[in-house]
């Protein structure tokens, strides 16, 4: 698998050489148009079950998370995967589901709900 940098060139990586992807089918990891759900969940789990026993997994997520690949399966992970674990990573980020209660933000003098001085 190769990719741009942005700018058009194209940019080898060390783990590409031994990676377990090499030699298979692309589809296998970017399907093709007209696939139907069910056919991407099934295609989708072959990839991973190559990307599992793959020693280039690290560096291949790695840099798929760093270049923001937006398609296939890079590490293991799908694009939506990919994305969670992104914001789960970004500074600031609610962990655990962010769905417990939150702390009642105090109000500042000068905005509503707060007299000012006359």
């Amino acid at each position: 698998m190769e990719t741009s940098t942005g700018g058009g060139s194209w940019v080898r990586q060390a783990w590409w050489d031994y990676a377990a992807c090499v030699g298979q089918e692309l589809a296998l990891f970017y399907g093709s148009p007209g696939e139907l759900p069910t056919e991407r969940k099934e295609r989708e789990a072959r990839a991973k079950r190559i990307c599992r026993r793959c020693p280039a997994r690290p560096g291949c997520l790695a840099y798929a998370l760093a270049q923001r690949e937006a398609h296939g399966i890079w590490g293991g992970l799908s694009p939506a995967e990919r994305a969670a674990r992104r914001r789960r990573r970004r500074p600031g980020a609610v962990r655990g589901g962010g769905g417990g209660p939150r702390r009642p933000r105090r109000p500042r003098p000068g905005r509503a709900g707060v007299a000012a001085d006359p």
